[in-house]
């Protein structure tokens, strides 16, 4: 080996060497270890509003009161603790990734504009389409946006029979008189303490907003009379399955065709 082969050789090992330590020694990037959301306790949440990302009505809001949750607008009613739990879990998610909103076509992933907007309290997050490999949701929050797991749809739009509660009546009601439409006749609780039983406990298995066609359909209504109001439910269907339409909620009630036994004598 020549004298000037030995000496690139050496010159090699250097340089070989030197790039070593400068891929050992050097920072590394910051690791983005996945972290929640937000650091806000849902259990402080005292407001909750729900809006299409269009702006288009109605825009459900929610209260928290010492019971639970109450749906304050566009009606007056109890609301679902569960359901409402389900939009307060956005508070815990991890965020797997964060982007930029301005390196990303804002269109493509449905958040210009957003399919929802959610208000906990003063915070607001907007929610939009789905990321198509992992499934994961993009939500922006404060200027960033991020892939978290997928949310309930159906707790986010203006569907408010998705958040409120199945009871048939409120809670602990004072039933006064049943008016049965196939006897028309008006019962008190001695004569069947049954039945206002049945009333008391009774609990839809989902609900829906009635379309103007099952308004068609009624043909009968039933009457509950209570200490400080009379609740009309009208009799949409008893087979395949009971359905009983709240006119003054908007709101129809999903029940097993067993129940028109139980609630209405046959």
């Amino acid at each position: 080996m020549t004298k000037q082969n030995r000496i690139n050789l050496v010159l090699g090992l250097i340089a070989a060497l030197l790039s070593l330590i400068l891929i050992v020694d050097a920072p590394q990037p910051a690791s983005s270890p996945n972290q929640p959301l937000t650091d806000l306790d849902p259990q402080q949440i005292q407001s909750i509003t729900l809006a299409l990302g269009d702006g288009q009505p109605p825009t459900l809001e929610l209260s928290r009161d010492a019971d639970g949750w109450v749906l304050t607008a566009p009606v007056s009613m109890r609301a679902d603790d569960m359901a409402i739990g389900e939009i307060l879990r956005l508070l815990t998610l991890t965020s797997a990734r964060r982007i930029d909103p301005d390196l990303v076509d804002l269109n493509a992933i449905r958040m210009d504009p957003p399919l929802w907007r959610v208000s906990l309290d003063d915070q607001t997050f907007e929610i939009g389409g789905r990321e198509a490999l992992s499934g994961d949701r993009y939500v922006q929050h404060q200027g960033q946006i991020h892939l978290l797991p997928d949310l309930n749809p159906a707790r986010l739009d203006n569907n408010y029979a998705d958040l409120v509660s199945r009871r048939l009546l409120p809670a602990d009601p004072h039933i006064q008189s049943i008016h049965l439409p196939e006897q028309d006749v008006t019962l008190l609780q001695n004569d069947s303490a049954e039945l206002f039983a049945h009333w008391r406990n009774a609990e839809a298995q989902w609900l829906v907003r009635p379309s103007k066609l099952d308004f068609d359909d009624v043909r009968e209504r039933v009457t509950i009379t209570l200490e400080n109001a009379s609740i009309d439910f009208l009799i949409r269907s008893r087979e395949p399955r009971l359905e009983l339409i709240r006119p003054d909620l908007d709101l129809m009630y999903m029940l097993p065709a067993s129940a028109s036994q139980e609630l209405l004598g046959r």
